[in-house]
């Protein structure tokens, strides 16, 4: 039935939006201090350091765990929290655990987790040389004022903190791979609160480099929960080596056991390094991301300082800002139900990545679920974003200051932008699960060469507001190609 598979989606929607309404309680918190202690140009560094933590996030949370999710997700559907129990966590049926978590044939499953472990960390190091040998573009803003020694103080503790938040990302991602969404949801909303207070302490006895170090700490220590949790439940990642099972979340730092299982030959036979290109593609992709978006933005933004200044660029990512905060709500449930569930109908039905679209014959139930999705979401988007524009003068000041509210005049293009973003996205998701490398790389790097060339060409004409145009055409050219490719979703 049509609205069958909306009302599920409403149901299944309500963990995430719990997850969502703490996450953006946290992002207000931390936006409303900077903002109120430091300004616009506060905001802008706020802004250049989410950036620069999302180009070390980016590639293992929505490549590596993503590609775990669906190569995982066959056994979701029937793998549903119970009320007052989480299925298959009782400490008796440990061996019932590894079933259900590694459902994949041959036990391939559990291969899934420990690749993604392992390409996890080797991203992460790769990254963080990356950064580090390039710092006087990506840190200069951040560090100007400090000597050698605080320097490598403020290095060694961004390093440790970003390899916490990977970690906490990736444990997340295979809890989130059994469904159990209210292990999630509650290991969130406790690294939100952490977030907050860490970030208030920031505020109130730093400076701004400082305090957006704090920030990051506040961050990490969601990690501290999913460990405990992982090593307590003993379900996550067991390897076996030399006859003996070692659960990763009490040695997940041992290079050993990986060495270990190499000398088995666990990766050599079984479609073990199958594993790896599995995931590689969705690395290749994640990689694309960076690229064309998360650099972008980067240095989109640093062009943005040095054409006008911090505060002026302040007044831009004002408008981001607040896009970010619903655009949130929106990642969260597609990420946490949608992906996972369009993940499952393509698993469990392979005639779903056919390349044409991935539609052909008869309606799939996948067509179905998307469409279905799509009719549901793409008229709450719009009538959000109308609440948004008429009372965006009432929410600047709510989350930010008086100080940014010559902001306003660029609102128009954003939410217009975003609405072709969102909207899209529910489209787009299914290029991610059916993992078509080379169209997501395509359209990642169009889309960000228009966006691109865009801002080169309006920006001295319009200003501040060519950079919101700039979005606009960006992502209304990325619906249309969206709505075209996949049409024979709406037949």
């Amino acid at each position: 039935m049509p609205f069958t598979n909306a009302l599920n989606f409403i149901k299944s929607s309500l963990w995430p939006l719990l997850v969502v309404f703490f996450r953006i309680l946290s992002s207000l918190a931390v936006n409303k201090l900077f903002a109120v202690f430091y300004g616009p140009a506060g905001i802008t560094l706020l802004a250049h350091f989410q950036n620069l933590l999302s180009i070390i996030t980016t590639i293992p949370g929505d490549g590596i765990n993503r590609g775990m999710i669906k190569y995982t997700a066959a056994c979701l559907p029937n793998n549903r929290q119970g009320k007052g129990r989480q299925a298959g966590t009782h400490a008796s049926s440990h061996k019932k655990n590894n079933q259900e978590l590694y459902p994949a044939k041959g036990g391939a499953g559990k291969n899934y987790f420990v690749a993604g472990f392992w390409l996890n960390m080797i991203v992460f190091v790769i990254t963080m040389l990356v950064l580090v040998l390039a710092k006087q573009q990506y840190f200069v803003l951040f560090l100007i004022d400090y000597s050698f020694p605080d320097k490598f103080i403020w290095f060694t503790v961004f390093i440790i903190a970003s390899l916490f938040l990977t970690i906490n990302l990736f444990l997340l991602s295979v809890i989130l791979s059994k469904q159990l969404l209210r292990t999630v949801a509650l290991i969130t909303i406790a690294g939100s609160v952490f977030t907050i207070v860490f970030s208030g302490i920031g505020v109130l006895h730093f400076t701004i480099t400082k305090a957006l170090l704090v920030f990051l700490l506040g961050q990490s220590c969601a990690f501290l929960f999913s460990i405990i949790y992982v090593t307590k439940k003993k379900f996550i990642l067991v390897i076996s080596t030399a006859g003996r099972n070692l659960p990763i979340g009490s040695c997940c730092l041992q290079i050993r056991i990986f060495l270990a299982a190499l000398r088995n030959g666990r990766y050599s036979s079984g479609g073990g390094w199958r594993v790896y290109k599995d995931l590689g593609k969705f690395i290749l992709m994640a990689l694309s991301v960076v690229l064309f978006d998360k650099m972008v933005d980067f240095f989109v933004r640093m062009y943005i300082i040095n054409q006008y200044d911090l505060y002026q660029t302040g007044l831009w990512q004002t408008v981001v800002k607040v896009s970010d905060s619903y655009t949130m709500v929106f990642t969260a449930i597609l990420g946490m139900v949608y992906y996972p569930k369009i993940s499952a109908l393509i698993n469990n039905d392979p005639g779903n990545e056919h390349p044409s679209g991935g539609f052909r014959g008869a309606p799939t139930n996948l067509q179905k679920y998307v469409s279905n999705v799509f009719y549901l979401l793409a008229p709450s988007i719009a009538i959000a974003l109308g609440f948004v524009f008429l009372f965006k003068q009432g929410i600047i000041l709510l989350l930010f200051d008086t100080q940014f509210l010559g902001s306003a005049f660029l609102m128009k293009y954003q939410i217009l932008g975003d609405f072709f973003k969102m909207s899209s996205w529910i489209l787009a998701y299914l290029i991610l699960a059916q993992a078509r490398v080379g169209l997501f790389i395509a359209t990642q790097a169009i889309s960000a060469i228009i966006y691109v060339v865009s801002l080169y060409l309006l920006t001295p004409v319009f200003g501040l507001e060519g950079l919101t145009i700039s979005h606009l055409i960006r992502f209304v050219l990325y619906f249309i190609f969206n709505i075209i490719y996949f049409r024979k979703i709406f037949h």
